[in-house]
């Protein structure tokens, strides 16, 4: 079944990219947080900071055929719809899914969460659900 979500790096209105994971979906948000702060110097420089969270996302799996994909739109996953918005033009990322409320920080509240804050909302409560 896996354990899907997606990553949309975008910049205010302008259509973004979706990063997608088949089995590493609850990771996403903690692996947002390690990309942001590894690309702190470059906040503001909207290719460099995704091919940082791009990297960070693959770094273990960079010869593989599967588990990662790009697309310009979200696929259909089945799996609660959860996305890691990162929007460069407000500097802020929100998590989504139709499992829980919206929960959105700045990059700099964000990259200084705690490990237990960054995480999806309620989604331990519901993961036997999703996956």
């Amino acid at each position: 079944m896996g354990d899907r979500a997606h990553i949309h790096l975008h910049y205010g209105d302008q259509p973004g990219v979706y990063l997608y994971t088949h089995n590493n979906g609850s990771n996403l948000p903690e692996i947002v947080q390690r990309g942001l702060m590894r690309g702190h110097s470059r906040w503001g420089d909207v290719a460099y900071l995704n091919r940082i969270i791009f990297s960070v996302l693959v770094e273990e799996d960079l010869k593989g055929t599967t588990n990662y994909g790009l697309d310009a739109q979200a696929m259909d996953t089945g799996d609660g719809g959860r996305v890691v918005d990162v929007d460069h033009d407000l500097e802020r990322i929100t998590l989504r899914g139709s499992l829980f409320d919206p929960v959105s920080y700045t990059f700099a509240e964000y990259i200084n969460l705690g490990q237990e804050q960054v995480q999806w909302p309620e989604f331990q409560d519901q993961i036997e659900d999703i996956i």
